[in-house]
């Protein structure tokens, strides 16, 4: 069997990174938004890519109970 060409280089970028309206994935912004952070610590859960999915969403625990913490 002949040995594959291993000179392909891909030129498409991935489209999943494109997704997003602003060009942030969940990734970033779990990591760096501090409010969507700060309202995962008030709740007292962990601020992960899922969770930042949910909140982009309007869904989740930390985005439902946003509102609740600054008024109490």
């Amino acid at each position: 069997m002949p040995a594959k060409d291993k000179s392909y280089v891909s030129t498409t970028p991935n489209p999943r990174q494109n997704w997003n309206a602003n060009g942030v994935l969940n990734k970033e912004f779990a990591a760096t938004n501090t409010e969507f952070r700060e309202a995962c610590y008030a709740v007292k859960i962990e601020p992960t890519v899922r969770q930042a999915s949910k909140w982009r969403m309007k869904k989740g625990l930390a985005y439902t109970s946003k509102y609740k913490t600054k008024s109490e």
